[in-house]
């Protein structure tokens, strides 16, 4: 039995101009939280320490940071939202 799973990584805005990607997929240990998965991706991409804010949805929901990641889920890195 493996202990890791895989997400699918979308890049919006900001983010996405500072990583030069759209979208990825990655492997990852289990009991993985979002928390871990933003150091792992501003390890993967030093340039995004040039946005100071974004918000993670998971699977369409905006999440906080300590949601734990589960296989096949869809991690989305979002600019904040503005209303008007």
């Amino acid at each position: 039995m493996t202990s890791n799973i895989q997400i699918t990584v979308l890049y919006f805005a900001q983010v996405r101009e500072a990583t030069k990607v759209k979208k990825e997929t990655l492997e990852i240990s289990k009991n993985t939280s979002v928390t871990d998965l933003l150091s792992l991706i501003r390890t993967r991409y030093p340039e995004l320490r040039n946005v100071s804010d974004f918000n993670t949805s998971v699977n369409y929901k905006l999440v906080n940071s300590d949601v734990i990641l589960r296989d096949k889920d869809e991690v989305a890195l979002l600019p904040p939202v503005s209303g008007g």
